[in-house]
């Protein structure tokens, strides 16, 4: 969890990253300071106490995290941001942050929150979707051509449709 933030565009993150340093000369501490891609409020500054992160749950599609904060903070995943990735703060759909440059984060206002990272991304949506259609019109297909076969067979053993 990290109580500052600073709003940056993408050559000058890459810049803080290198160099240690932002341009004003400061030091970069990742551990307190986010450089992310626009504003997100934050504590702003310093270090706070009671700052808690405890990973629930880490599976390849699923991330949980519960966590302690008096201030609001960001919490940062090492964990690479992609497209695909959602986030929910107990239970609510929030923007998921791309933070220092590739990693993944999200906002939390003060106090104590369950958050959850889940990769679902619109192409597995789609690719379900075209599947199932798929899968429909065979089965339509399917039974239909085998009724008409049936009736045929029937038709020319002389039986009664």
């Amino acid at each position: 969890l990290t109580v500052d933030s600073r709003a940056l565009d993408a050559q000058q993150l890459l810049e803080v990253i290198r160099s240690g340093k932002f341009a004003d000369g400061t030091v970069w501490d990742p551990l307190h300071t986010a450089l992310v891609e626009s504003p997100v409020p934050v504590a702003g500054g310093g270090v706070a106490d009671g700052l808690k992160a405890d990973v629930i749950r880490n599976d390849p599609n699923r991330v949980e995290v519960k966590t302690v904060s008096t201030v609001p903070t960001i919490l940062v995943l090492s964990a690479n941001h992609y497209p695909g990735w959602r986030a929910y703060v107990d239970g609510q759909s929030v923007e998921t942050l791309r933070v220092n440059y590739n990693l993944r984060g999200v906002a939390l206002p003060a106090g104590n929150h369950e958050v959850s990272f889940v990769y679902f991304p619109k192409s597995v949506l789609i690719g379900g979707l075209i599947s199932l259609s798929a899968a429909s019109g065979l089965a339509f297909w399917y039974f239909g051509m085998s009724g008409q076969v049936r009736r045929l067979l029937q038709h020319r053993r002389g039986e009664r449709i």
